[in-house]
């Protein structure tokens, strides 16, 4: 729940990013203009926006297994003293 804004943050992002990647024209994503096209065609928006949609999926699909090994290489030494501690109090409980 806390990091929901920075979710939503995320895909505009990786839309953007996918959008580059491809070479293909960056759409707009205000609600306004989002609303109006779906308005004008639903066929249209969902063609157009189901390309954006792609475009987010694959730059998260390139992003994601560097960022999990980061994540890793961060994460496990904090867990590994974490987890040493935690069996220390526990011996010593017992």
């Amino acid at each position: 729940m806390l990091v929901y804004p920075l979710h939503l943050v995320l895909i505009l992002i990786f839309i953007h990013m996918g959008e580059r990647l491809y070479g293909v024209p960056l759409i707009s994503l205000s609600i306004p203009q989002l609303v109006a096209k779906f308005e004008q065609s639903p066929l249209k928006f969902f063609s157009d926006f189901g390309m954006a949609a792609w475009h987010g999926v694959s730059a998260w699909l390139l992003v994601a297994p560097i960022a999990a090994i980061l994540i890793k290489l961060v994460t496990m030494p904090i867990l590994i003293r974490l987890s040493s501690r935690l069996r220390r109090r526990m011996e010593v409980m017992s």
